[in-house]
């Protein structure tokens, strides 16, 4: 009973960091901002029509993003379900907080049946939480790769192999993706198991068990994919995307590089060499100190880590057919790594020991530890709010100016159609929830059908919001049936005209007729339109919509 306790405190231990760093992430101490998660903008948004169905109608943004390909069936009806307790954001950010913990929960399931000592349990968990927090947070989709993926190897482990091999339909439901790399790993556990000549007859069960479930996903998946290519038009092909600068150094969806070895490294086309080169380092430290002999790295890491760069080869000799590379190794190389550290944790403890009880001190020790606790929790709070949740580029940071536009919006008849600079417009949805004519998330150059009507209002957008003559301005207007358009006072400025003002092809297109001494009317636009202005924003109307 006494073996039994010390893993589930370390177990409860964890749930209160976890608690304890998710509300510091979303609601830091000390600073008066709205931080959530930066792709809330693209797959949270939209389900504000679960509470509202009169909101984004005849929005074409938002008909691309609700297909199954982006947010798949079990996603929409979570969020269906969940919308009718709280607003969307909100939710998000609570869905985000229970994944953790039972992502949590199933990690220390795992290691307990790998990592022999409770404190190499508590450290890959430690690891985990932290870098799921930081990489993988927000109520999304890709929130859900890691209960899928461990509740597998969780199932697997323990021997219960039929239903581990359901995660697979449900990964489909949640989060595509990690499908292949359940379904690599489920088809190596048994060719090993079929190595090992298990009875024949349970051999053959699990075969059709397997082959069964396969079957019914593979369909699922070809009937959803087939409907989405109705919606968003024929996908990009390689020759197609070497061609497009929006998947160069500057353009949108950065995917190429001229370096063969940061490509395969680095960004959507790597195998995310930053989300593991820390885990690396804590490993070669363990093996320095403990000698690398003694190292234990168990099966489980390697048969994450070939099944994953098999599969980031497959994505890449099928690009963008089977989504980006990165998808295959960004959740499973990390958690390789974090139970290799858990389970050579012992190999330096006794070097790391301090020699010696002090009987008479214990309650000072105590005492002082909680007080270390204290000051490191407040200055965990101050850096995360005040430096962090501003540098982070998975979150989005709204201050007082910000948010005073958006509520401004938000007064706006619900069928207007706002317009602006893409970046400012990214918020626009999910904060006011009115529609933008486009914006930087969802200008997404995948699909081509979709794509190319974006890119015709990215253009028009852009060469309107710097005109030199009010007539363009008024002219895009009245075509596109603009309600308000925001115009963002610093994006008239010298420092930030000698900078790329957008995404390639965009930048140079909009500049390519600059003469240097040009006056943008939309520096300074007509009072007569101004129905909003701050310190930042100045947002005209022409109140087209009732």
């Amino acid at each position: 009973m006494t073996q039994r306790a010390k893993p589930r405190k370390g177990l409860l231990v964890l749930f209160g960091l976890a608690v304890f760093t998710w509300w510091v992430r979303y609601h830091p101490p000390w600073v008066d901002l709205l931080i959530f998660d930066d792709d809330a903008r693209q797959h949270v948004y939209w389900t504000a029509r679960f509470q509202d169905p009169s909101l984004f109608q005849d929005d074409l943004l938002t008909d691309f993003i609700v297909s199954s390909g982006f947010d798949p069936l079990g996603y929409r009806s979570l969020y269906r379900l969940g919308t009718r307790f709280m607003d969307p954001l909100p939710f998000s950010q609570l869905l985000s907080l229970l994944l953790l913990l039972v992502s949590l929960w199933l990690l220390y399931e795992l290691a307990t049946e790998i990592i022999l000592h409770s404190r190499g349990r508590f450290i890959c968990c430690g690891l985990f939480l932290f870098y799921s927090l930081y990489c993988s947070s927000g109520g999304l989709p890709r929130g859900f790769a890691f209960p899928l993926l461990l509740v597998f190897l969780v199932l697997s482990q323990k021997g219960a192999y039929k239903t581990a091999a359901i995660t697979m339909p449900v990964a489909v439901l949640f989060y595509p993706p990690v499908l292949l790399n359940i379904l690599a790993l489920a088809v190596w556990e048994f060719v090993f198991r079929r190595v090992r000549r298990v009875k024949r007859r349970r051999f053959m069960l699990d075969l059709a068990t397997l082959t069964l479930i396969v079957m019914v996903t593979g369909i699922y998946v070809l009937s959803v994919y087939e409907t989405v290519g109705e919606v968003r038009g024929e996908q990009v092909t390689f020759e197609q995307a070497r061609a497009m600068p929006e998947f160069h150094a500057e353009g949108r969806s950065a995917f190429f590089r001229d370096n063969r070895i940061s490509y395969l490294l680095l960004g959507r086309s790597g195998i995310g060499a930053y989300h593991v080169v820390g885990f690396a380092a804590i490993l070669v430290v363990i093996g320095l100190i403990g000698g690398f002999g003694g190292l234990r790295i168990p099966t489980i890491s390697f048969d994450l880590v070939w099944t994953s760069l098999v599969l980031f080869g497959a994505a890449h000799f099928l690009l963008f057919r089977l989504h980006l590379p990165s998808r295959y190794t960004m959740y499973t190389l990390p958690l390789a790594f974090m139970l290799a550290i858990g389970a050579s944790t012992e190999v330096f403890r006794d070097r790391s020991r301090v020699g010696g009880q002090l009987p008479n001190k214990t309650r000072w020790r105590s005492s002082f530890g909680w007080v270390v606790a204290a000051a490191l929790a407040m200055g965990y709070g101050y850096i995360q709010g005040h430096l962090l949740s501003r540098t982070d580029p998975q979150l989005v940071t709204l201050d007082r100016a910000d948010l005073e536009m958006l509520v401004f919006i938000e007064t706006l008849p619900k069928d207007s159609l706002t317009a602006g600079h893409p970046m400012d417009m990214d918020n626009v949805p999910l904060v006011a929830r009115k529609r933008v004519l486009v914006n930087h998330e969802l200008s997404i150059p995948y699909y081509l059908g979709y794509y190319r009507q974006i890119r015709s209002r990215m253009k028009d957008m852009l060469q309107a919001y710097y005109a030199t003559a009010w007539e363009e301005v008024e002219g895009f207007v009245d075509s596109y049936g603009v309600d308000a358009l925001v115009v963002q006072k610093a994006h008239f400025r010298k420092d930030f005209l000698d900078g790329p003002i957008y995404f390639e092809p965009f930048n140079s297109a909009v500049k390519r007729h600059w003469q240097g001494d040009e006056h943008f009317v939309l520096a300074d636009p007509p009072q007569r339109l101004r129905c909003f202005e701050n310190e930042r924003y100045v947002v005209l109307c022409w109140g087209r919509s009732g």
